[in-house]
């Protein structure tokens, strides 16, 4: 059996990586459609990640989705698309999740 990788926000929200991966992909302004493509994903399935993500973040629209995974340090601004789209974890550049979010 495979563990599912998780991350916490300063909330104690968790989410999935592939979670986090749509919501990154989101954030550079991927539609579904490419989302899907891009990780061999169905386009119901990166929707569900979407809406599971805005429940999670206490968020109503995509908008507030991204500003909040910034909030939280979900998403960086330096981050890119590559250093996500590899399933080896060696490849990955993920924020550092135990460093304190402040509340703006």
């Amino acid at each position: 059996m495979t563990a599912i990788k998780t991350f916490f926000t300063s909330e104690n929200t968790q989410i999935t990586f592939k979670q986090w991966r749509v919501l990154h992909a989101i954030s550079l302004g991927k539609t579904s459609t490419e989302i899907a493509d891009e990780f061999m994903l169905s386009f119901h399935t990166v929707n569900t990640y979407r809406k599971k993500l805005m429940i999670k973040l206490d968020v109503t629209n995509t908008a507030m989705l991204v500003r909040r995974g910034f909030e939280l340090g979900l998403l960086e601004p330096s981050a890119t698309l590559d250093s996500v789209s590899s399933d080896d974890p060696s490849a990955r550049t993920l924020p550092d999740h135990n460093q304190k979010v402040s509340n703006r």
